[in-house]
């Protein structure tokens, strides 16, 4: 009993020591929002009365999910599911008489949560139009929620967009970090100016089917207003 609990501890924290990587999944299909996808089983030597049959076995369940023909082989991913990794299983069964099953394959695929995207305060709320002594930029950092630890292949992209006075104004043109988490507005331009950010999902690998054709892009509230202060005018010296 001693050799196989210390077997255990063993298991445990050689466990715990692998990197993240060691566990790192990688699936040919995302889904996001209201994306869906059909999938079509090639099948050598199918016959159009032969029977196709699709099967989800996530989490252990064992539900057909369809049962066509020969001819009416492809299933389309239905909207709604829950978020996580799902497993399809397909196969096909011979006419009767013989009705001789086949192997199954399996897909696999995960479904992504709805993207949440919060602002940080800015780094510096006002600043003077020209440098003297004072940070004349102030950054912004957008957050969005954590994803499974394992999708090493899905990331964020960013699009950030603003408003000075009240008007649509080119982010380009006034700072940096446009298409990242992180923007900085450093231009000199007096006035006061409010920011967005877009957050939309973006894969390494595989495919991703999001709804809206832009990787589920969610905009944040508005920032808190960051204001360029003009400098005082040099004073002008006249004698009484």
């Amino acid at each position: 009993m001693k050799t196989k609990l210390t077997t255990l501890r063993l298991i445990v924290i050689l466990a715990l020591m692998l990197p993240i990587s060691a566990f790192a999944k990688s699936y040919p299909l995302y889904l996001c929002g209201t994306g869906t996808a059909t999938l079509e089983p090639a099948i050598a030597g199918i016959a159009p009365t032969d029977q196709v049959i699709w099967v989800d076995v996530t989490g252990g369940s064992n539900t057909t999910l369809k049962t066509g023909s020969g001819t009416d082989m492809n299933f389309t991913i239905p909207t709604g599911l829950s978020v996580g990794e799902h497993i399809y299983r397909v196969h096909s069964v011979s006419a009767s008489p013989n009705s001789c099953t086949g192997d199954y394959t399996e897909f696999q695929f995960y479904v992504l949560p709805p993207i949440t995207v919060g602002l940080s305060t800015p780094t510096n709320a006002n600043y003077c139009e020209a440098s003297s002594g004072t940070n004349t930029s102030s950054s912004i950092t957008a957050t969005t929620n954590t994803l499974d630890a394992s999708l090493t292949d899905v990331t964020f992209g960013y699009l950030w967009t603003g408003t000075k006075g009240g008007t649509t104004i080119d982010v380009t043109t006034i700072g940096t970090g446009e298409t990242t988490s992180t923007y900085t507005l450093n231009t000199t331009a007096t006035g006061s100016y409010v920011f967005n950010a877009a957050a939309h999902y973006t894969v390494s690998s595989g495919v991703l089917k999001s709804g809206d054709g832009a990787g589920c892009a969610v905009t944040s509230a508005n920032s808190s207003a960051i204001t360029v202060t003009p400098k005082p005018s040099a004073p002008v010296i006249t004698i009484q």
